[in-house]
């Protein structure tokens, strides 16, 4: 099965959903384009507050977001803007809390990657959530643009990774070092291009199921084959002088049960119509999960404590 993803629209069980609305760098990472970022419509009435990024699910028990590339997931030792503060306030705010809005952070995205990510609004469903990981019950899907295409179309990268704790950079190691993690995810090409000019190298649009959740993890996994991700100012070569560029790779879809319901619940979201991302035709190109269930229209969702 396939699903048109081409426009700025997310896909839950098969029903669609517009995107509410609303952004930077220890790696320098450029800012969401600001089409992206302010195109989304926020259905505000009277006086709540605007959120600040595009919401496009919410019940009692979670949000279903897009992270910008370049806004840090939670707050670290910089003091830059992050995405559980920024979510802290404004559910302060829109729900008039007296003290610190719970906000708990049950996955992660790199700094320079945007796209899906899932935030428990309660302890009890941040647990239910993290069990889901655990278990690997909550499935990852990303879209990635290397440069040079993979000689494989299809595959399983497996690989042990290390990251340095003073540089925070990751390192392919052998199997047998201390400290060292397995990394693995299965991938597709999806589609090709080829610059006219032949100036600059193919690029490969890239399917990825990550299959575990190590840091860098995609990034380092592709370099190590030869095929850094377009953008890269890290892992990619011809990258390290080139000025606010993100790396090409964007988590598009999420599948995992509800932490309550145990519905299985399926989302994406597309990467933003700039390069090289516009270098790609979309329509009918995205392997789409076979899911079953309610809309989200359809969803009752009890609290947690009930």
């Amino acid at each position: 099965m396939y699903e048109d993803i081409s426009g700025k629209e997310a896909a839950l069980n098969h029903s669609t959903i517009t995107p509410k609305t609303r952004n930077k760098q220890s790696e320098k990472s450029s800012p969401l384009a600001e089409d992206t970022l302010m195109n989304h419509h926020h259905q505000s009435t009277g006086s709540l507050p605007r959120p600040p990024v595009p919401i496009l699910y919410e019940d009692n028990h979670l949000y279903v977001l897009i992270k910008p590339a370049g806004l840090l997931s939670q707050a670290d030792a910089s003091g830059d803007p992050d995405l559980v503060t920024r979510m802290k306030a404004y559910r302060k705010e829109k729900e008039h809390k007296p003290g610190e809005a719970y906000i708990g952070l049950v996955h992660r995205l790199d700094r320079p990657v945007g796209g899906l990510m899932v935030l428990a609004k309660t302890s009890k469903g941040a647990a239910r959530l993290s069990q889901a990981i655990r278990e690997g019950e909550f499935e990852k899907y990303y879209l990635a643009v290397t440069t040079g295409c993979p000689k494989q179309k299809t595959g399983t990268l497996t690989h042990t990774l290390w990251k340095d704790p003073r540089t925070h950079r990751v390192f392919r190691v052998p199997d047998t070092t201390p400290g060292g993690r397995r990394a693995a995810l299965k991938y597709e090409v999806l589609d090709t291009m080829i610059p006219k000019d032949q100036s600059e190298a193919s690029l490969a649009l890239v399917h990825i199921h990550l299959i575990t959740g190590r840091s860098h993890q995609i990034r380092v996994q592709f370099q190590s084959i030869g095929h850094p991700l377009w953008g890269d100012q890290r892992y990619g070569e011809t990258f390290r002088v080139t000025a606010k560029t993100n790396p090409a790779l964007w988590a598009y879809a999420l599948r995992f049960p509800h932490p309550t319901l145990r519905t299985p619940l399926y989302f994406t979201a597309p990467p933003p119509s700039l390069p090289p991302w516009s270098f790609f035709k979309f329509h009918q190109m995205l392997p789409h999960p076979n899911v079953t269930g309610p809309g989200a229209q359809d969803l009752h969702v009890p609290d947690l404590d009930s």
